[in-house]
């Protein structure tokens, strides 16, 4: 058993430092632009939440689950909560072929928490967008402590695992990995419902955690074999908030993939965030070679004086889904903002991704104004190098070492919290 779990580690570092070549994907990527004219990044500190200041801190490890308080004022409560996002703008080509498109884009969020008891709390929220306007079951859960030793949620939950801040590293998302070729350009999807029910049991171990997971996909019957299963176990071990977790599959699950294993590692060093990931896919079979292997490593820091931030990650990818004899791609990110700049209203930001091989990817620079009621304005410029086919916001981009595709957005955005 010792050996086996040699091999995999060693089978993960391997593929996260490979760095063969690879060639641009030339099927169709569609690209989310309402993360790129949001204005999520005003709030620098919860884009670094967890990022502290101080040398060779271990990040804190806590229940996923909010615990409910004891205070007698919360019991018997409930509380509504919701949000309007409503943008509307143009998005013209500059070059090489002038074309005009207009953007429009609508969403809303309307929730509720229930505290029927200081150790039972009900969640739950739908949520609607344009065009369809259908509104759709966004979650409905409950958390339950258990003797104050063992935290219980079962539902559709928001739960989720991962430590990076671009690439998807969050192993509960069906979708993740979904495109086995994987061009993974940044994950910016604006919001993605759940279509599976969890049962989440996690029990706190000293400065740590254990979490086991029975997923169900809503849309097969149930049965043993459409039930995946995920377990991690969590601890700060030498000032890096360490964690090993695996999971698997259920037979009719869309996205299906043999079982993973991985782990991630998180510690802050002199005031800068770091972060590393590795997962393989295993094939149940006496032969011990991964189908699929991923792996991210990832640095971030805030200046909160200066409002002023950064994140830049490396991915790598291992393909054998796809490819018979197996492929290796590389990427990297970066997203850097400079919000209200030298006390204005003025926030530069700027997002990259690079196709590392193939020299493709896109820039995108943005200068957000604020000061409108509950609104913003913003001007951008996608810039896509290098030869890829994809599409942003309706409009074909296909883009040649020669002849790059440049863009220039302009929006109007408006964010109503009630």
């Amino acid at each position: 058993m010792k050996k086996l779990v040699a091999v995999i580690f060693s089978a993960l570092a391997v593929a996260f430092l490979q760095l063969p070549s690879l060639s641009c994907q030339t099927e169709t990527d569609e690209v989310d632009d309402t993360d790129f004219f949001s204005d999520e990044m005003d709030d620098l500190d919860s884009m670094f939440a967890d990022a502290e200041d101080t040398e060779g801190v271990e990040s804190a490890v806590a229940p996923q689950i909010n615990n409910t308080s004891s205070s007698n004022n919360s019991i018997n409560l409930l509380e509504f909560y919701g949000n309007v996002n409503a943008s509307l703008g143009i998005l013209d080509e500059l070059w090489p072929t002038p074309t005009l498109l207009p953007y429009a884009a609508f969403n809303s969020t309307v929730g509720f928490t229930a505290t029927p008891s200081d150790i039972f709390t009900i969640r739950g929220s739908v949520y609607a967008s344009f065009p369809s306007m259908d509104w759709e079951l966004a979650t409905l859960y409950f958390d339950y402590i258990f003797l104050n030793r063992l935290y219980i949620t079962a539902g559709r939950t928001t739960i989720s695992w991962g430590n990076s801040r671009i690439f998807d590293t969050n192993i509960l998302d069906d979708s993740s990995d979904s495109v086995a070729t994987g061009l993974e350009v940044l994950d910016i999807d604006d919001y993605e419902v759940k279509q599976v029910f969890e049962a989440v049991a996690t029990v706190p171990i000293g400065h740590g955690e254990l979490q086991g997971i029975v997923i169900y996909n809503s849309t097969s019957s149930i049965s043993y074999g459409n039930i995946a299963y995920a377990v991690a176990i969590e601890y700060p071990i030498f000032g890096f908030a360490t964690k090993i977790f695996g999971r698997t599959w259920g037979y009719s699950d869309p996205y299906k993939m043999d079982p993973a294993i991985g782990f991630e590692l998180t510690r802050d060093i002199l005031g800068f965030h770091t972060t590393m990931w590795g997962k393989m896919n295993i094939p149940l079979s006496t032969t011990i070679s991964p189908t699929y292997a991923k792996g991210v490593a990832g640095i971030s820091r805030l200046w909160p004086e200066q409002k002023i931030g950064f994140v830049a990650e490396y991915q790598c990818i291992y393909d054998k889904v796809s490819y018979t004899t197996g492929k290796f791609s590389n990427y990297v990110a970066l997203q850097a903002t400079w919000r209200h700049m030298l006390d204005s209203k003025l926030s530069p930001m700027i997002q990259w991704f690079f196709n590392i091989t193939d020299l493709c990817g896109e820039i995108i620079p943005s200068v957000t104004i604020s000061g409108i009621p509950y609104g913003t304005l913003t001007v951008m410029m996608p810039i896509f190098y290098g030869t890829q086919s994809s599409s942003y916001n309706g409009m074909t981009v296909n883009s040649t070492a020669q002849d790059p595709v440049i863009l220039i957005g302009l929006l109007i955005s408006l964010n109503l919290p009630f």
